[in-house]
């Protein structure tokens, strides 16, 4: 056997270190890691994240900034949260900006001259989240809530006028949910609570318009084609987001969950909002108004394991790579000064 030249095997010996490197990541790029580069984080990740995140956001010249913003876009809903939080944090907002907000509430009627019972009966005829909570809250989780929803609906059918499909649905289920809770009890019951709260909430929040156009085309497409909303298996569909809309309102409020699904724009969107609720709990909504629907869902979702793996194998071979290179640039550069020098020497 012909012995190995020696340039070759210099040259093998210089890139087996790169190789070593290479070879991995060809590997782990078979594995397709980038068809779900994003995973979700723990409760306990998710937390410590939007906690620091708020901390850093309810510094005063922060909250005082996000306050000026919800007073310029007239959201009455999300100015009653930050106040809130400046009253909780002792940030003085100053005469001029207690006035203007004052002119917000009372531009968007944010009064308590509603009575409850008008309130009760009718969503829409309440005043503030506080209201809403006292009055209409027994009232919406009850049968009659329930009934109600589909009494209303049963007369704009009697009239010719326009049905509400989607509130009928979710009137349905809750009826069904609290059937089958006051029936079978146990285990079952307990499954049954979450979708009865979703189902309230969704038609809740349909009365009032917080349920989103997105949200309500992505609820209706899960139910299959030509099936009406009010069949067994639609309503079999809709148990899995309202099972989740369910679990907000048990971490939150029934009130701050029907302002929440503002954020939600498709199911996906009520699972995240799920997993925030989870983590945050009572602080959910300040979460939001504070840090805004993108970043905190952002912070919900990290890098895959395997993607950081790729990506620091990639770093590897480059820097790898950038070694090789840098050896044979100084010895191409000094391989004509050795010369010279050599030849000096010689003479």
């Amino acid at each position: 056997m012909p012995p190995i030249p020696r340039a070759l095997l210099r040259m093998f010996l210089l890139c087996l270190p790169f190789a070593a490197w290479l070879v991995p990541l060809v590997w782990a790029l078979g594995s397709n890691p980038l068809s779900a580069p994003f995973v979700a984080r723990s409760q306990a990740e998710l937390s410590a994240s939007l906690t620091r995140q708020m901390s850093w956001a309810l510094q005063p010249e922060h909250l005082l900034r996000r306050i000026d913003a919800a007073v310029a876009e007239g959201d009455v809903l999300r100015l009653e949260t930050l106040v809130q939080l400046a009253q909780d944090e002792s940030v003085e907002l100053g005469d001029a900006r207690q006035r203007a907000v004052a002119e917000v509430r009372a531009q968007h009627g944010a009064t308590d001259d509603t009575t409850c019972l008008q309130c009760a009966l009718d969503i829409q005829a309440c005043s503030t989240l506080q209201q809403m909570g006292t009055c209409a809250l027994p009232f919406e989780l009850s049968p009659l809530g329930d009934a109600n929803a589909l009494r209303r609906n049963a007369e704009a059918w009697w009239s010719n006028s326009e049905v509400d499909r989607l509130e009928t649905a979710l009137a349905t289920v809750g009826l069904g949910a609290t059937g089958a809770a006051l029936l079978s009890g146990g285990t079952a019951a307990v499954m049954a609570a979450p979708v009865k709260l979703g189902a309230s909430v969704a038609r809740v929040a349909r009365r009032l318009g917080t349920l989103q156009p997105g949200l309500i085309s992505g609820l209706r497409r899960l139910v299959p084609e030509g099936s009406p909303l009010t069949s067994p298996t639609a309503l079999r569909a809709l148990r899995g987001p309202l099972a989740e809309m369910g679990t907000v309102v048990r971490n939150t409020s029934f009130a701050d969950t029907v302002v929440l699904l503002r954020h939600a724009d498709s199911p996906e969107d009520i699972a995240r909002l799920a997993r925030v609720a989870e983590a945050q709990g009572p602080a959910t909504r300040a979460t939001f108004d504070v840090l805004g629907k993108g970043r905190v869902f952002r912070t919900s979702l990290r890098l895959s394991d395997k993607v950081i793996g790729v990506l620091l194998l990639a770093w590897l071979c480059g820097l790898q790579l950038a070694t090789l290179a840098a050896g044979w640039a100084s010895r191409a550069a000094l391989r004509p000064l050795v010369r010279i020098g050599v030849t000096r020497l010689a003479t």
